[in-house]
């Protein structure tokens, strides 16, 4: 990257604007069109995240019971990562092949090197983990007023707001979640990873 990028400093007194694009292991790329959506608005928002909204991705991770805390502490191998078998999708290659999952570190070991993943900015991972909550809950605006809510009572310390808010978040589980079967133990082993 530094034999890239050198290139481009010589040239610096000659360039007014460099845009690049293009997806790539060794750093972060930004989509161009939030930066131009930016550029028009004047307006941080994640306008990279709204002009592709990953809701096949949501539903795969849904499907195959991933937890979200999962999505930050993925290791993948270099051979898994660039596989894509139609018949059967996993969302850690997927997630990286499309974006939303970068590479944090690479670490060799004896036969190749593995990748940690995780997501390139905090716009991307907020923006992915608000579909992905939309999705399990179903509750749409509710949830943005939940979300509101809660924020402006933490502004306040109102504790006993906080407390019922989070009363109401507990008695909206469904009761299946309680029971101690093989599928929710799993799941619950899982989030512990």
């Amino acid at each position: 990257m530094r034999n890239f990028y050198s290139v481009l400093k010589a040239q610096g007194a000659h360039l007014r604007f460099v845009m690049l694009t293009g997806v790539s292991k060794f750093s972060p790329v930004y989509n161009p069109f939030d930066v131009l959506f930016y550029l028009d608005s004047r307006r941080f928002k994640p306008y990279w995240f709204e002009t592709g909204t990953p809701s096949f991705l949501i539903h795969l991770i849904r499907e195959k019971a991933v937890p979200a805390a999962f999505l930050e502490k993925i290791k993948i191998t270099e051979t898994f990562m660039g596989s894509f078998d139609v018949d059967c999708i996993e969302p850690s290659p997927l997630l990286f092949q499309t974006g939303y999952l970068t590479i944090k570190k690479d670490i060799p070991y004896p036969g190749g090197i593995y990748y940690k993943l995780g997501f390139p900015n905090h716009e991307v991972k907020y923006a992915f983990n608000d579909a992905l909550l939309a999705d399990l809950t179903r509750a749409g605006q509710e949830k943005d007023q939940t979300k509101l809510n809660l924020l402006d009572l933490l502004a306040l310390n109102d504790l006993d707001g906080l407390k019922q808010i989070f009363h109401a978040f507990f008695a909206s589980i469904p009761y299946d979640w309680y029971r101690k079967n093989d599928r929710n133990i799993t799941r619950f082993e899982w989030e512990k990873v």
